[in-house]
């Protein structure tokens, strides 16, 4: 077992005894004064008693001596003794392995981090200094607090790294964008409790809005490959893109992401064009397709004259006849 400052004690006499010679021992070969002894008038009647010690002032007199108080992390062996008013002594059996433990575990938290962004995936990353008996992560909004069911967190000491769903946090956190502080807090095995790692304004994002695309600045046809492009709707936190005339399926997060685009080379050959557009905001978040079309034409119109014929005459009404190899602008054409 462990116990920290304060010693749950829990015994059963099977008669009465001298209340007087109730010891409680502790033996340790690492401790210079084993065996240390506790005596705090402990009750003496038939029965099962419980009684709380300090273990830095054994003998509760408020003094505190070489062999009045015990080591901080020492496991002991335990045994309590007895005399009844006949005189017999008795002797409990032997609690073996019991660590006293008054120092409070360490924890720091890597992820979630300060100012820091995820959605419905939450990376917990976090390093303790011992091996401890419960973490407990706390979501603390500005009405709720959200607390992560402690089965879902490590207790290893060293690094502790999980993906964390939202489904163990309750009550959930709330869809949308939200501001937290989160603490993670543990306790070892002898109850000791930790200082809370703490990451203070962390967001909690789950929406993303679709971008819009403007081409060559918003005209229809373009006679060159490399256009210029705009994106718009993209909001404040974005901070990856990724643009192509290929729909495909949606970017994963570690797709080959990149900087806002202001330019985009068109795929070669005539005709019209679909340049699609997606983001990925800071927690991951990844927009549907936002979309945008312009006809690329880089082939002048070939224009062939039938009449007014070569070698011929007319008089005051002239024919005119000619074929296009595409469709020409309004008031483009001149004879």
């Amino acid at each position: 077992g462990y116990d920290d400052l304060k010693i749950s004690v829990e015994y059963h006499l099977s008669k009465d005894v001298d209340p007087h010679s109730l010891w409680l021992m502790f033996y340790s070969p690492q401790d210079p004064s084993s065996p240390k002894k506790a005596n705090t008038i402990f009750s003496g009647t038939q029965g099962t008693h419980t009684a709380e010690i300090n273990g830095a002032d054994l003998l509760s007199d408020g003094k505190t001596t070489a062999t009045d108080y015990l080591l901080d992390g020492l496991k002991y062996d335990v045994i309590m003794t007895a005399i009844d008013y006949a005189g017999n002594s008795g002797t409990s059996g032997t609690n073996t392995g019991w660590t006293y433990d008054i120092t409070k575990p360490t924890i720091t938290m890597n992820t979630p981090k300060q100012n820091g962004f995820d959605n419905q995936i939450i990376i917990v990353d976090y390093n303790l200094s011992e091996q401890v008996s419960t973490v407990t992560m706390l979501f603390i909004g500005t009405n709720t607090t959200h607390t992560v069911a402690t089965f879902t967190l490590y207790v290893n000491n060293g690094n502790n790294h999980l993906n964390l769903g939202t489904s163990s946090i309750n009550p959930p956190l709330p869809d949308g964008v939200a501001t937290f502080t989160v603490k993670l807090i543990a306790w070892d095995k002898a109850g000791n409790e930790s200082e809370p790692a703490v990451s203070s304004n962390w967001t909690y994002d789950t929406i993303i809005a679709t971008p819009t695309i403007t081409l060559a600045g918003s005209t229809s046809y373009t006679t060159i490959r490399n256009i210029e492009v705009s994106v718009g709707n993209d909001i404040p936190d974005a901070e990856g893109w990724i643009i192509s005339e290929n729909a495909g399926t949606q970017p994963s997060e570690n797709s080959a992401w990149s900087t806002e685009p202001t330019s985009f080379p068109l795929n070669s050959g005539d005709g019209k064009k679909t340049v699609y557009i997606w983001i990925k905001d800071k927690a991951g978040n990844i927009s549907a397709a936002g979309s945008g079309t312009i006809i690329l034409d880089e082939k002048p119109p070939a224009i062939t004259l039938i009449e007014p014929a070569a070698n011929t005459s007319n008089n005051g009404s002239i024919t005119v006849s000619y074929f296009l190899s595409e469709e020409l602008a309004t008031n483009t054409i001149r004879l």
